[in-house]
C-alpha cells in the first residue's frame, strides 16, 4: 500500500471544490436534461459533439447506447456520470480508492442493468507462478495480429500488434478479463482462447 499525501486544495482551485454524493450527481444530470436547469438551446448546444467533446460533457458509448456525461478526479476520489437520453436513464458512481478500473465498474453496472452477461472478477491477487506461467508473445492462425501477455507492477498485461496493451483482471486460475472492451482470455498449456464480441479466437506460444 502506497500512502499518497493530501493536496493543497489552493492548488486544485474549483476543482473538487464540491462535495457531492452518487444520489445528488444523477438528480442533477436529470434536471439538467429536463430542463428545469437550463433552455433546450443550452442543451443542444452542450450535446453537439466537436472531436468528440461538447460543452462540458462528452458522449461515451454502452453498446449501441449513447450517454452524455463527464468524469472528474482529485487526489484518489473519482466520479463519473452519464445521461441516455433515449431511455432517460441518469447513472452516477463514485469511488474512493483506485485499486479498480472505475469504467469497468461503470460496464458492470451498465450489464447488470440491461441484464447482459457480465463477468465478475477475483479480486485476488494473481499467483506470481501464473504470471510467469503465462507471460509470452501468442500468435493465431486464424488473426494477422500477435498478443503479447506480460507482468506489471505485479499484475498481467496484454498487448495486441499496434495496440496499446491493458490490464488483465483475474476471475479464475485460467480466466482473465478485460472489461472494458469485452475481452476474455482462456489460457491453456502454451496457448490461449481470446473471446471477444462473440468471437473466439486461437492462439499458440511462441
Amino acid at each position: 500500500m502506497e500512502t499518497i499525501p493530501e493536496w493543497n486544495n489552493d492548488v486544485a482551485f474549483s476543482s473538487g471544490g464540491i462535495i457531492s454524493n452518487p444520489a445528488d450527481l444523477t438528480r442533477f444530470l436529470n434536471a439538467l436534461f429536463e430542463g428545469k436547469l437550463l433552455k433546450p438551446k443550452s442543451i443542444e448546444e452542450m450535446t453537439e459533439m466537436k472531436d468528440g467533446y461538447g460543452m462540458a460533457l462528452y458522449q461515451f458509448p454502452f453498446g449501441d447506447r449513447k450517454f452524455f456525461g463527464h468524469n472528474g478526479r482529485i487526489e484518489n476520489f473519482n466520479a463519473t456520470m452519464g445521461y441516455n437520453p433515449n431511455e432517460k436513464l441518469s447513472v452516477s458512481l463514485i469511488s474512493n480508492g483506485s485499486n479498480y478500473s472505475l469504467n469497468d465498474m461503470m460496464i458492470g453496472i451498465l450489464s447488470i442493468y440491461y441484464k447482459l452477461p457480465f463477468p465478475f472478477p477475483s479480486f485476488e491477487k494473481i499467483n506470481p507462478e501464473l504470471i510467469a506461467k503465462y507471460s509470452g508473445t501468442y500468435s493465431s492462425n486464424e488473426i494477422p495480429l500477435k498478443l503479447t501477455v506480460f507482468e506489471k507492477n505485479e499484475e498481467l498485461m496484454a498487448q495486441a500488434t499496434g495496440q496499446s496493451a491493458f490490464p488483465l483482471t483475474l476471475r479464475d486460475e485460467k480466466t482473465f478479463i478485460f472489461a472494458a472492451a469485452g475481452i476474455e482470455i482462456d489460457f491453456g498449456d502454451n496457448s490461449l482462447i481470446l473471446k471477444q464480441g462473440g468471437m473466439k479466437f486461437n492462439f499458440s506460444k511462441e
